[in-house]
């Protein structure tokens, strides 16, 4: 009688083990793609200034004498470069 008590007992315990660890790992995913979108918007938004950097900058490459080709490219070249992070983020998504 106390062996099957035990049994149930520990049976019971396990139960509630894995409902615990199911908890955590449903808390994890849930935290991970909270991350991921933040991340996402933020990229986004990161892009949608660099653009507007590219055209403010070709701009003042066109009417002023101040900015040279070189500053251009290096403002294409950072948002080349967010692009690129954004579509390698995305890739590791998939």
């Amino acid at each position: 009688m106390k062996i099957n008590k035990s049994v149930q007992q520990q049976a019971f315990y396990d139960y509630k083990v894995a409902w615990l660890n199911a908890g955590d790992e449903i808390s994890d995913a849930l935290f991970t793609y909270k991350k991921a979108k933040e991340k996402q918007l933020s990229r986004a938004s990161q892009i949608s200034a660099l653009e507007k950097s590219v055209e403010f900058t070709e701009a003042l490459l066109e009417y002023s004498s101040t900015t040279n080709y070189t500053d251009v490219l290096t403002t294409k070249n950072s948002l080349l470069a967010a692009q690129l992070d954004g579509v390698s983020y995305k890739q590791q998504e998939l």
